[in-house]
């Protein structure tokens, strides 16, 4: 969930709103749900508070702590000898036939919260004496999702050094891009990434140590040693830390934690910069968020943590799971399940950690639900009848019952049917938290049937430290998330352009307010991060010009000291409940060529939820009549289409048949989910190839490039428009 992402704008990063409602007029439906919800109290100027009329700046039970570094000896102090970071143990590695990576994975072991808080300790001691670091110097992070970046995080919070985080799938440029932009002269990575470091060394001339997670290759280190490059592991750091204190200046409050990098969907990555006090309010609203789900401190809480800490979300949640004495196992996508792609000889990461809460992109689970349902479609047929009994009595069940709070299955095919596929994930799941786009109403109540638990989804951003809405976790009406979380609130400002206003709340056809939403609290952050060396070109001079003017203008403090940021995103909030509902994205906001205004997204997020497409982008601008659907067919529907290798799926993707059993398709999802003329694709361009991160069309928190997959089809979509 970074400034500038993609779907529902900059940094949306717990989202499950569906984008409901013609544009012209654009009408908002809100289901209603007669349970407990996070709703809103109206202050004065139309200001949309929590139910209490305040916000809170600290988590629950731990209102006495002022940083970070406070909140985890207070951690360690109450959960002393409770699991707390667990790691698999590699039994071994190789490659397959192809040269993909295969791994042979044991069991977790943990460290406790005492040991979490000894070890992040002597980091900071050992850091500090073998690499000269000082207070508020800046480190960076360049490291997929590990115990040791947790580690690493708090050992630099220890001695007050400020943190950069760079997602590990971004390449040289990114990693190059960050280090040169903060001057660091640490980096902690994986040793994996330490081969990418040494290409940029040359360019990075200041990066004098690299701390690796992981063995490192003898010839790499050789090879450090030539460009200059002192090589240390994580261990080494901490045991030269160990039994010593830290020698530092304090953190306070105000100070810098970290600098988050976004990964960059539409221009050059933006630097969020996050203070220990932005930290621990965000925490706050998560975990008031996360005890409506009824979660509360408890020994048998398992978080398995999979996602890129480098995204705010993954690092926020962590935190929320600290504060609830939670044992986090470390995963990573390609060890996941035991079908995962990197998993050899062994079972997935979610049936040995066996975890209770569990994160999943919208991505991920439109994945299970195709997964499931090709599954299902290749059984036999009495499983598929017994499957079909199954759901369809679960989601009239779930439709009689939703106003209620009520999600899930009956216990008798819940036992009979469904707990088969909860066994995939561990058998144990209890919730699951939804972010980083919006979450296909469809695919909510899929998931929420056959697995028996509810989504937990909301609103929030990189630039609010994750401090947004949350809808609870009884609540699986579509079109809403819900009402401000307990760090923070919102408001909504007239869009004139695009016929967004307060006063539509007075208009029957449309029954709410509406507006650019407007996020405010202790949970804001200070801004993005401004280089202190000069420029070296004029790139980077008319870079840094672009983020003063943002610092400007997308941020602002209010004449009672509270710090606001206008999101970009569009928002609408219904009369009776108060709850908001994001409906459009200003700078997915286009213009057809007779007039019209379409916002992408929303089509987008219709069509998504087709089980014939496996990806969508739409494109439009002023000389087009009509919208231009690009698609990725999912592989299944390929297959039923006589398609079973690349060849023939590029033969497939070139025939106008096909491309225009998809234009059915699309005509028919739009129809379904209320779509206008104007805003239903009727020129479809087909492309077999998945949009990846490693072939740079998607971020590393899985969001669209636009502008790089336009690029990619870009031939064809003239070819269409000729």
């Amino acid at each position: 969930m970074a400034a500038s992402t993609a779907a529902l704008g900059v940094g949306a990063v717990i989202s499950g709103c569906a984008l409901y409602g013609k544009l012209v007029p654009p009408a908002t439906p809100f289901g209603t749900y007669d349970g407990e919800y996070l709703a809103a109290s109206s202050l004065p100027g139309d200001i949309f508070a929590p139910t209490s009329g305040s916000v809170v700046a600290k988590p629950r039970g731990y209102e006495a702590c002022e940083t970070v570094n406070d909140l985890r000896a207070e951690v360690a102090r109450r959960f002393h000898t409770r699991p707390c970071l667990g790691t698999r143990e590699l039994i071994e590695a190789g490659s397959d036939e192809k040269g993909f990576e295969k791994l042979t994975l044991g069991a977790y072991t943990y460290i406790t919260y005492a040991e979490f808080e000894s070890s992040a300790k002597a980091f900071a001691s050992g850091l500090c004496s073998l690499t000269g670091v000082v207070a508020r110097d800046i480190v960076t992070v360049y490291a997929e999702t590990k115990a040791e970046w947790m580690l690493a995080l708090h050992g630099c919070m220890a001695a007050n050094l400020q943190v950069a985080t760079v997602y590990a799938t971004l390449g040289a440029e990114g990693a190059s891009f960050a280090i040169n932009q903060t001057d660091s002269k640490v980096c902690v990575a994986d040793s994996k990434l330490l081969k990418t470091l040494l290409t940029v060394s040359e360019e990075c001339k200041q990066l004098k140590y690299v701390v690796t997670i992981g063995n490192v290759q003898a010839n790499l280190l050789a090879d450090a040693k030539a460009k200059g490059l002192t090589v240390l592991s994580t261990a080494e750091v901490i045991k030269a830390g160990m039994g010593k204190n830290v020698s530092t200046t304090p953190a306070k409050p105000s100070d810098i934690a970290v600098i988050m990098y976004t990964s960059g969907t539409t221009g050059a990555p933006k630097g969020v910069l996050i203070s220990h006090a932005n930290i621990l309010a965000g925490v706050a609203g998560l975990t008031e968020t996360a005890m409506s789900g009824k979660l509360t401190s408890d020994s048998e809480i398992v978080y398995l943590a999979y996602l890129p800490l480098a995204h705010i979300m993954e690092l926020a949640l962590e935190h929320v799971m600290l504060c609830l004495g939670a044992a986090l196992a470390y995963g990573s996508p390609g060890t996941l399940t035991d079908s995962a792609p990197k998993i050899k000889n062994c079972i997935g990461d979610a049936r040995e950690a066996r975890p209770t809460v569990l994160v999943c992109a919208p991505a991920v689970l439109d994945k299970i639900r195709s997964a499931v349902t090709s599954k299902i479609t290749k059984s036999s047929k009495t499983k598929q009848l017994l499957f079909k009994l199954a759901y369809n009595t679960a989601i009239k069940r779930r439709t009689k019952n939703i106003k209620r709070g009520f999600v899930g299955s009956p216990p008798f095919w819940n036992k009979l049917v469904f707990s088969k596929m909860q066994a995939l994930l561990g058998g144990r799941v209890q919730w699951i938290a939804s972010g980083s786009a919006p979450l296909d109403p469809d695919t909510q109540a899929f998931v929420e049937c056959c697995f028996n638990l509810p989504i937990v989804q909301g609103y929030a951003l990189t630039e609010t430290c994750c401090g947004g809405c949350g809808v609870s976790a009884g609540d699986a009406t579509p079109g809403t998330v819900g009402g401000p979380m307990a760090c923070c609130m919102y408001k909504l400002e007239d869009w004139e352009e695009g016929g967004y206003k307060k006063k539509d709340k007075d208009d029957p056809s449309i029954n709410a307010m509406r507006g650019e939403v407007h996020i405010g609290g202790p949970s804001v952050t200070m801004g993005y991060f401004i280089p202190s060396t000069p420029p070296r070109n004029d790139m980077e001079a008319k870079n840094i010009e672009e983020l003063k003017g943002k610092n400007s203008n997308d941020f602002y403090t209010d004449a009672n000291g509270t710090r606001w940021f206008k999101t970009g995103d569009i928002g609408a909030v219904d009369n009776v409940q108060k709850r908001l509902a994001i409906v459009d994205r200003k700078k997915d906001l286009v213009k057809l060529r007779h007039g019209e205004y379409v916002a992408l997204s929303k089509v987008e997020g219709v069509l998504q939820g087709a089980a014939a497409i496996d990806q969508v982008l739409c494109v439009g601008k002023g000389t087009m009549t009509t919208l231009c659907a690009v698609i990725v067919p999912s592989k299944d529907h390929m297959v039923a289409n006589g398609a079973n290798t690349e060849a023939e799926e590029e033969a497939l993707c070139k025939e106008a048949k096909y491309a225009e059993a998809f234009g059915v398709i699309v005509k028919d999802a739009a129809k379904k989910r209320g779509l206008s003329k104007t805003e239903t694709p009727s020129v479809i361009v087909l492309s077999p190839h998945p949009w990846t991160v490693e072939n740079d069309l998607l971020t590393a928190a899985q969001k669209k490039k636009r502008p790089q997959i336009l690029a990619s089809v870009q031939d064809l979509v003239d070819a269409k428009y000729k």
